[in-house]
């Protein structure tokens, strides 16, 4: 997915690859980051 994101919603790569640079095994899962537009959304809930 990621490369996906890189390539088609470049604005807001960062905010995902934060978000996956936070995660921890055995935490819980924080919120998503907020999609910029309804293609972003439907391209992450895809995968």
């Amino acid at each position: 997915m990621m490369p996906d994101l890189k390539a088609d919603y470049p604005e807001n790569y960062g905010n995902w690859l934060n978000y996956i640079k936070r995660y921890e095994i055995g935490q819980p899962l924080q919120p998503l980051p907020e999609t910029k537009s309804d293609a972003e959304k439907y391209l992450v809930t895809a995968n």
